[in-house]
C-alpha cells in the first residue's frame, strides 16, 4: 500500500517566464529567481532614482541620466536582442520595469525598501 507523504523539499528546474510584446514579437521577462538578489539589490538605488526622474518634468540632462539608468536594467530583465531594447523609449522602458516589478515576490520587492519601527 502506497502512502502519500508531503515532501520536505520540492524543487523545480522548469522556468515559467512571463512575456511582453515589442513590435508584435514576444520576449520573455526573467523571473526573480534568475535575477540574483545581489544584482537586484544593486539596482535598487538606480530604480529609485529613475522613479524620481519619471515623476518630474525632465530637462535634457535628466533625460540622459534616466536613459543611462534604464538601459542596463532592461538588459538585466528582458531576454531580447540589444537592438530591440535600444528602440524602446524611456516611457516604454519604464512600463517594462513596472510590469517586472509587479511580478516579483513580496520579499524581493522589499529588498530596497526602507523600514521604520513604530514605538509607543
Amino acid at each position: 500500500m502506497a502512502t502519500t507523504k508531503t515532501p520536505v523539499l520540492s524543487l523545480s528546474t522548469l522556468i515559467d517566464r512571463q512575456v511582453i510584446a515589442i513590435d508584435g514579437t514576444h520576449y520573455e521577462l526573467r523571473t526573480a529567481d534568475e535575477v540574483p538578489f545581489i544584482v537586484y539589490r544593486g539596482y535598487a538605488a538606480q530604480f529609485r532614482r529613475a522613479g524620481e526622474l519619471m515623476q518630474k518634468r525632465r530637462s535634457a540632462k535628466d533625460e540622459k541620466e534616466l536613459e543611462a539608468l534604464l538601459a542596463p536594467l532592461m538588459e538585466a530583465i528582458v531576454i531580447a536582442p540589444k537592438p530591440v531594447l535600444k528602440k524602446l523609449t524611456t516611457d516604454q522602458r519604464w512600463a517594462v520595469l513596472m510590469v517586472f516589478s509587479s511580478l516579483l515576490p513580496a520579499e524581493t520587492k522589499a529588498a530596497g525598501a526602507k523600514t521604520t519601527t513604530r514605538r509607543g
